[in-house]
């Protein structure tokens, strides 16, 4: 593993104390690696150059640039369209939940704070919206380094979270969503996860664009944990179960299980990208799988 390529450990990423660090340090370490995929039907109508992104053809590389400046640019053609996404964030208090180095908020908000820098990157126009029982924060997609900081900076203020309240939060998110674009969710779907598929599906129909990062602890899908112990609702603390791990461990797996697939098979159907993601996996994975789904709008 290189210096660079170290950062997208969750682990790594969480000795670093700020936001915009962080997310510097994960698109630097993505956008330096070493996959390449292929891609077609760009105009040959050429516009401007713009920053090499991970994935782009390399056949677009403008080599007289990089030997001016030592830096990868490729050519932008006027038929490659620039993406409006908006990053849907669930802050809900079961997202602040963790058995190692980041709770499934922190690794969303490094996860998006990292996309949206390589959105701005791109000339692409990112936006949020952030939400537990309500909607409370929303940032209209825009370009530029200014709207960056913006959408970082909101990220990374910390606020006391509610439970989260999907039959509310969502449909009024969606209203809040102007023309077609890219709509990136990121929860672990702890509550009514029918009402909050729901939402998303009528969003798809709409014609947008709906990608979900399904997060989850390590933790939360393996309960490992081994003494007896009390199980509380991070959403409900007047919700406690006491019991040995060993002697559920087996039933609570399948039920993890089940869970997981329902959201997946509910995403098919609903022609929603579904990622699932966890929270102990390097980050380079989501990232790959959502600039697959920002080349499919091209």
């Amino acid at each position: 593993m290189s210096d660079l390529s170290q950062y997208l450990n969750p682990e790594v990423v969480n000795a670093v104390e700020r936001l915009d660090l962080q997310a510097r340090c994960i698109a630097e370490a993505y956008l330096t690696g070493r996959h390449r995929s292929a891609q077609h039907g760009f105009s040959t109508q050429f516009s401007q150059h713009r920053p090499y992104i991970k994935g782009d053809p390399i056949k677009d590389i403008d080599w007289k640039v990089y030997a001016r400046s030592d830096k990868y640019h490729i050519k932008k053609f006027e038929a490659e369209t620039n993406i409006e996404c908006t990053f849907l964030v669930d802050i809900s208090e079961s997202m602040n939940y963790k058995s190692h180095a980041l709770s499934k908020l922190e690794y969303a908000t490094c996860l998006c704070a990292a996309l949206s820098l390589i959105l701005t990157q791109q000339q692409d126009s990112p936006g949020l919206i952030t939400f537990d029982d309500d909607v409370r924060h929303f940032i209209k997609p825009k370009s530029g380094q200014k709207q960056l900081m913006q959408i970082i900076h909101t990220l990374g203020s910390q606020e006391e979270s509610k439970a989260s309240d999907f039959s509310t939060a969502l449909p009024n998110a969606a209203s809040m969503l102007g023309h077609k674009g890219l709509l990136v969710c990121f929860s672990d779907l702890l509550g009514d996860s029918d009402k909050a598929l729901e939402t998303l599906q009528t969003l798809s129909y709409g014609k947008h664009d709906i990608m979900l990062f399904h997060i989850l602890d390590p933790e939360e899908i393996e309960l490992k944990e081994s003494e007896l112990s009390r199980f509380n609702d991070s959403e409900n603390p007047d919700s406690q179960v006491v019991a040995n791990p060993d002697s559920i461990r087996q039933v609570y797996q399948k039920l993890i299980q089940d869970f997981i697939s329902k959201i997946k098979e509910q995403c098919q159907e609903s022609k929603i990208t579904c990622c699932f993601i966890n929270t102990a996996d390097p980050f380079d994975l989501a990232i790959h799988d959502f600039m697959g789904q920002r080349r499919a709008m091209m």
